[in-house]
């Protein structure tokens, strides 16, 4: 079982230590009332790794800076990944794993995740609540944005980033946002967004640009991820990682009400996808708060949603942070010739 799996900073302790001293968030938040500073970001460094969860190593890594979210939606192109701070899309090149070319939009600004949508790309930008639509062969200007208009908070929020400024190069506080959106995936002939502020799953319409809430009641949900039979769930489940809980919520596809929690003792998960054996997959890193879930190194872990328990896969480096992941075939790994292992 091998897999792509993303290390958006190797600098975690430190960037922790300057947020929490930036002061508490109010209550029922989770951020930093101001944004990580320059020098830390410059610090981060980043990893594409390809590992093989079956033995727990890593196989081969790539530099790149501050990948987030990653996707491969033809397995004859290039691996796509978000650069969460340096808010551009790279196109990585499987064979050589160099960054054959970056597109880039004034959206773009601490991009979370990139999925597929229709033969392009659906990038969330978290650091200004908004969302773009793009393909890689078409001009910036054509892309599809939308930004979230003001929406009732728990307490009062900030203003709308200006859609007319250019915010690519910008640090913006995580609380500097009402919404912090961070997933979205194409949903019937909409987007399925995840506030992590707010605790909801937010329904957009393509056409119309509106906004409606479909669930709420979550704790800060990040990382939306279907999840077919293949991942031991109901068919087109929707899976979701509640990050402070350290749980995981699967939810029905047709309505999102509830189809099982699991919470296997983890500390903040990241992402959960599934691993095409019948399990889920889960990054499991250490919690932004202080205390026994804030230590530890990262971990990858294997979740079996039938029995609800996890196994460690492979640890990682204390201080590096997981971002995203996702499973490789056998005829995607055949294409990574930067894999230096004699049992691939």
């Amino acid at each position: 079982m091998k897999a792509l799996v993303t290390v958006v900073m190797e600098n975690f302790v430190e960037v922790r230590a300057a947020l929490q001293s930036a002061g508490r968030p109010p209550p029922g938040r989770i951020g930093a009332p101001d944004p990580v500073p320059e020098a830390l970001v410059g610090q981060m460094g980043g990893r594409l790794l390809a590992v093989d969860l079956s033995r727990g190593v890593v196989l081969g890594e790539r530099h790149l800076p501050t990948p987030s979210g990653l996707c491969w939606p033809d397995p004859a192109g290039p691996i796509w990944v978000a650069s969460m701070w340096g808010d551009t899309l790279l196109a990585v090149d499987p064979e050589t794993g160099r960054t054959l070319r970056a597109l880039s939009h004034p959206a773009f600004n601490d991009l979370h995740t990139v999925v597929p949508s229709g033969g392009g790309l659906l990038v969330t930008c978290s650091g200004v609540d908004a969302v773009v639509a793009l393909h890689p062969d078409e001009a910036p200007e054509r892309a599809w944005v939308w930004w979230a208009p003001p929406w009732p908070t728990p307490i009062p929020g900030p203003e709308r980033a200006d859609p007319h400024a250019d915010h690519r190069g910008r640090r913006y506080a995580t609380l500097g946002r009402a919404l912090h959106l961070n997933s979205a995936l194409p949903w019937g002939d909409g987007v399925l967004l995840s506030s992590f502020h707010t605790g909801e799953l937010l329904a957009l319409g393509r056409d119309d640009g509106a906004l409606s809430r479909r669930r709420a009641g979550l704790d800060h949900p990040h990382a939306l991820c279907l999840a077919g039979e293949e991942g031991g769930l109901p068919p087109g489940s929707l899976v979701l990682c509640e990050s402070p809980r350290g749980a995981v919520r699967a939810l029905h596809a047709d309505d999102l009400s509830d189809h099982a929690t699991f919470s296997p003792g983890l500390r903040w998960v990241q992402a959960a996808c599934p691993s095409g054996r019948g399990t889920l997959l889960l990054l499991d890193n250490p919690h932004f708060g202080a205390g026994r879930r804030g230590a530890g190194p990262p971990k990858i872990v294997e979740l079996d949603p039938r029995s609800g328990r996890s196994t460690t896969r492979l640890e990682l480096p204390a201080g590096w942070r997981l971002f995203s992941l996702t499973p490789l075939t056998d005829a995607q790994t055949s294409r990574i010739g930067w894999i230096h292992d004699d049992g691939r």
